[in-house]
């Protein structure tokens, strides 16, 4: 039997890379996305290669989801390998600068990102890693990206969010030194995603500026002045989930990859 990995945010961009890359690897799926049509499509794409998949459209910010996506681990497990891997990716576009929007909008805004990019991943795998343990080996993989280690503006709640994320998977490499499982962060700059393009369209749309001018400008504000693409961040993950590195951060800057070992 193959080993079997739950991906998170696997509707698109880094995620959708990673699911199918595993897959075509050889591993089963849970799959977890809010598109439920694009969901289903990764999904058959991923059993097309073979893989066993099972997904699962839900809102990881309501904390009620995490008993959905363990008992999908368990049904899967019964025909699959055991649970090695757990790769932490949902995001939202539910977002905001520090001032600005009115009271309620931040605070839903910072809720949400609270909710998605820390807390989720931690329930995750608060859930999952003594499951791994017992397998004798596995990897958790957190999708930080840069704004884990630096601010962007007009994004303080993701920012907020992922600085909780790094600062937790840093704890949790302490804590986990001496067991089987592996956590670790991946931290990529801007990456060519529809996510991102979205993003940029609906800030131009309403700024009235040009969208193409505004991809433009992100693009050079990556180290190396280009975009990260969704593959290159998922070859990593896959990386990391074959040969788990505890307390890794790997930093891809759009030209440069730098695998450091800091987080502990």
């Amino acid at each position: 039997m193959s080993n079997l990995v739950l991906v998170t945010g696997a509707t698109s961009g880094i995620g959708k890379a990673t699911a199918l890359w595993a897959a075509e690897r050889g591993h089963d799926l849970v799959l977890i996305g809010g598109d439920v049509e694009q969901l289903e499509t990764i999904a058959g794409a991923a059993e097309e290669t073979g893989a066993r998949t099972r997904a699962l459209a839900l809102d990881l910010a309501q904390r009620d989801s995490i008993a959905t996506v363990g008992s999908a681990v368990e049904e899967l497990e019964a025909t699959s390998g055991p649970l090695t891997g757990l790769v932490n990716h949902a995001g939202s576009m539910l977002d905001g600068g520090a001032f600005g929007a009115p009271p309620d909008e931040s605070d839903a805004a910072h809720r949400n990102q609270m909710e998605l990019l820390f807390h989720a991943p931690r329930q995750l795998a608060e859930a999952f890693v003594p499951w791994i343990i017992e397998q004798g080996r596995g990897a958790v993989v957190n999708i930080v990206s840069a704004a884990g280690f630096r601010a962007f503006p007009g994004v303080a709640a993701l920012t907020a969010a992922k600085h909780a994320l790094l600062g937790w998977t840093r704890a949790a490499a302490l804590e986990l030194a001496s067991t089987p499982v592996a956590v670790s962060a991946v931290c990529p700059d801007y990456v060519s995603t529809p996510a991102l393009k979205r993003r940029v369209e609906a800030f131009a749309q309403a700024s009235g500026r040009d969208a193409e001018v505004l991809l433009a400008d992100l693009q050079a504000r990556n180290p190396a002045g280009e975009f990260v693409y969704a593959k290159q961040v998922a070859a990593i993950v896959l990386d990391l989930l074959t040969t788990p590195r505890n307390g890794t951060l790997t930093v891809l800057d759009g030209g440069h990859l730098r695998e450091l070992n800091d987080l502990r």
